[in-house]
């Protein structure tokens, strides 16, 4: 479905591990409101198919091949309609959506073209063509001023994503030092909790980085470690 119209298929960017974790989540306190309503426990049962299947839930297949629930792209994945797509500027690109009456009528009026046109190509074609004519900036200012949602696709850019101040202040990012690797800006904590403080992040340990440490929450004296060390029992990471 994500492929677009006439494509064969492409590798979806999603797949079902986190989906997985949710669903099995919600049955996770399904069973506990049953248990504190009957004093009875219950057994769950969460294959990886049943988190692909949720993820297309939304979309719906009609008998003559049409999709529902889901915009489906154009053979060059540009768009899902002549309204809500991507067009090639003079030095760029822009995305455009339109879906109000008044905001086709804007769209109209910026671009002196008629979007009551019924015929999604002809229509398609038409604000193609005026946009080609202008620059990225322009159409952006214009568009948005005239109340269209109107943006320049930035591409990839994970580096802005992770130098986001505000990211690093909610502990979305954190950054440390790796003896090898040098400094390094990573994924921090996803999830908050009221009431509960927040773990320090840290980096993936290396190999034996924590062996004493474990061992000591264990029981171990200083001197069995020592010993375990000694024999190559264990390793401390360097």
């Amino acid at each position: 479905e994500c492929a677009g119209q006439h494509n064969p298929p492409l590798f979806p960017t999603g797949n079902e591990d986190p989906g997985n974790g949710l669903l099995g989540a919600v049955a996770v306190l399904m069973a506990l409101l049953h248990r504190q309503r009957t004093g009875e426990g219950q057994y769950i049962e969460n294959p990886q198919l049943n988190a692909t299947m949720a993820h297309m839930a939304h979309a719906v297949r009609t008998a003559d091949g049409r999709v529902l629930g889901a915009g489906l792209l154009d053979p060059l994945q540009m768009g899902i309609g002549p309204l809500d797509r991507l067009y090639q500027t003079a030095d760029g690109w822009v995305c455009i959506v339109a879906a109000l009456p008044a905001e086709r009528a804007a769209v109209g009026r910026v671009l002196g073209v008629d979007t009551d046109d019924a015929d999604p190509y002809r229509l398609e074609t038409a604000i193609g063509d005026a946009v080609a004519a202008g620059k990225t900036d322009e159409w952006v200012d214009e568009l948005t001023g005239a109340g269209v949602a109107a943006v320049a696709p930035s591409g990839p850019n994970m580096a802005a994503l992770l130098d986001d101040p505000h990211y690093r202040d909610t502990d979305r990012v954190a950054e440390g030092v790796h003896p090898d690797k040098g400094t390094v800006v990573e994924i921090d904590q996803l999830v908050s909790v009221s009431d509960a403080g927040r773990v320090p992040h840290r980096l993936a340990p290396r190999l034996g980085q924590h062996s004493t440490e474990v061992l000591q929450m264990l029981g171990y004296s200083q001197e069995t470690i020592a010993g375990l060390l000694e024999r190559g029992s264990i390793t401390i990471g360097a």
